[in-house]
């Protein structure tokens, strides 16, 4: 819940900041966009691995959907403050979907492709996203 009220929290410092330094605006909404495919990204390999473990270990499958999530409302919060459409951030799910899909061959026994490619960055994105965001916000402010 901290977490997910840092997103939110960053979220709205972004709206205030933007309004106060409308020279960044455009290289901030790039970023905040940035932002949000990451979180897409690690929606669909959560949803994926998730559901490629479902049977083997239940218990973990819903943490997987829990962070998955988690994702999805980040990267849907800052699409919208970066002003994606919601058009445009369901093609990207969609892309990232047929990607990681194209990735394992429809095949979950496959896993271990999207487990190598992006396990490490996902975890480490659920774990210090409101970081990231601010981090995202604070350099855009020095500019």
């Amino acid at each position: 819940m901290r977490k997910r009220r840092n997103v939110l929290y960053a979220t709205s410092a972004l709206l205030c900041f933007s309004a106060a330094h409308a020279e960044d605006h455009a290289e901030l909404r790039e970023a905040m966009g940035d932002f949000s495919g990451e979180s897409t990204r690690c929606y669909i390999y959560y949803s994926v691995t998730s559901n490629c473990i479902r049977k083997q270990d239940s218990a973990l499958a819903e943490k997987t959907d829990a962070a998955a999530q988690r994702c999805l409302r980040q990267s849907f919060e800052t699409g919208k403050t970066a002003g994606l459409s919601q058009k445009a951030m369901m093609a990207r799910t969609e892309l990232d979907l047929k990607e990681m899909s194209a990735d394992i061959d429809n095949d979950c026994i496959n896993i271990a492709v999207l487990l190598n490619k992006h396990a490490a960055f996902c975890e480490d994105f659920l774990e210090r996203s409101g970081e990231r965001l601010q981090s995202i916000i604070d350099h855009a402010g020095g500019h």
